[in-house]
Parts: structure tokens; sequence; C-alpha cells
């Protein structure tokens, strides 16, 4: 159970050291898809009913995301949140954490395979990442 509660705590490092990265200007291709990723677990869990009274939050914050990368790319890989797309991009985290938490092992690779499946017959949210960005 110690493992499991260690790549928990490894898990949510990650993900916050992505969304600060993000926040003070440092995105790089790895924080873009950590974050991604991160948000496609979120809705996941949601459907698999862990958290699911937040799926608005998760889809608020999902948009959140895509709309700073959109714009992003389009400023030349400048990615900045506004600060309403941040609240809600930080509480998608929030929520996220919560879930890691009360979730099990099984349930955390449930969600896992259903996200690579639906990701290989292409059915996730798009948020492009620049292919020249590193």
């Amino acid at each position: 159970m110690r493992e499991v509660k260690d790549e928990y705590i490894k898990l949510c490092i990650k993900n916050h050291e992505a969304l600060d990265a993000m926040v003070h200007g440092r995105a790089t291709r790895f924080t873009l898809n950590c974050l991604v990723e991160a948000f496609n677990m979120a809705e996941m869990l949601c459907v698999m009913g862990i958290g699911e009274e937040y799926h608005d939050d998760i889809i608020t914050g999902q948009v959140a995301l895509r709309d700073m990368v959109k714009r992003g790319i389009a400023k030349g890989n400048r990615f900045l949140f506004t600060g309403s797309e941040l609240k809600a991009v930080k509480l998608t985290m929030d929520i996220h954490d919560a879930q890691l938490e009360a979730a099990t092992l099984g349930e955390l690779q449930e969600a896992l395979a259903t996200i690579q499946k639906m990701q290989r017959q292409n059915k996730l949210h798009k948020i492009p990442v620049p292919k020249d960005f590193v």
C-alpha cells in the first residue's frame, strides 16, 4: 500500500510542477502533455463516478487549457493563462488531486486503459501541441 501512496505523491508533484511551469512561462511539450493527461484522467474518473458532481468544472478546465494553448500557438508559442483560465485550471487540478486520493489502483488502471483505447480511436478532446515545441 505504501508503494501506491508513493506513486500518488509523485504523480501529484509532477502535475503541480507542470502547472507551476505553465503559470511562470516555462511551458514545454512535457508540461503541456502532463496537464492534458491529468485533465483527461480527471474527466474519465468523473465519468466512472469519482467526483462526478464536478464534471462541469473539469470540462471548464479542459476548455481553458485548450483555449490558452491555441492562443499561445497563435502568439508564437507564448503560453500564458488569463485570470479566469488559471482559476478554472487550478480548480480542475484540485479536483484531480482529490480523485487520485479517492480512487483505488484498479480504478486508476481502468481509467488509464479506457483513455488509451479512446486515444487509439481518436475520441479524446484535442489540444494542439506545436510539433516544433520542445
